[in-house]
């Protein structure tokens, strides 16, 4: 499986830059939901409550399937990156990526589904099933920026991107 031994023998460039936007993406994507649950927590403040728990309202917050709604933005980028080459037809771990998209949606869908104010779900399985495939969809999405990074480009495109250099060469460009 040669996409497998790319992923691991990638260029450090290529991994630090998918390391950088996994890391941007994820804290950007996530902060509506660290700032919703830091509102909640002054306005209980402000309330006069005593016993107020940031991490137990944020937690709070991921056990009801907020997490979810997170999962499926990375579900799009995910789609997005395994479908980049689909006219060489050359990526065969697309059917794993197109799988998983498929399951992850069905989970999604069906759990926002149940319950859509995502209040009446708070059990410990929802926090772990939506926390599970947030960080799966996060290994995911980097693999995919490792392997977009790493493949070489189509020769098509290349040939393009050449003539257009000769070409400006010719013209005086």
């Amino acid at each position: 499986m040669w996409w497998v031994r790319k992923l691991l023998e990638a260029d450090e460039d290529d991994r630090r830059e998918a390391q950088k936007e996994v890391l941007v993406v994820t804290v950007i994507s996530l902060m509506p939901l660290v700032l919703a649950a830091l509102v909640n927590y002054i306005l209980q403040k402000g309330q006069g409550a005593e016993n107020v728990d940031y991490l137990l309202i944020l937690l709070s917050s991921i056990a009801g399937g907020q997490l979810f709604f997170f999962i499926a933005s990375l579900i799009g980028s995910i789609v997005w990156l395994s479908s980049r080459d689909i006219n060489s037809g050359s990526f065969p771990p697309r059917s794993f990526f197109v799988v998983y998209c498929l399951v992850s949606f069905g989970v999604v869908s069906v759990s926002i589904g149940v319950d859509p104010t995502l209040t009446k779900l708070q059990v410990p399985l929802i926090f772990w099933l939506s926390v599970g495939l947030y960080i799966l969809s996060l290994l995911i999405y980097y693999a995919l920026l490792v392997f977009n990074r790493a493949m070489p480009p189509l020769p098509d495109a290349e040939l393009r991107q050449r003539s257009g250099i000769i070409i400006d060469k010719l013209e005086g460009k």
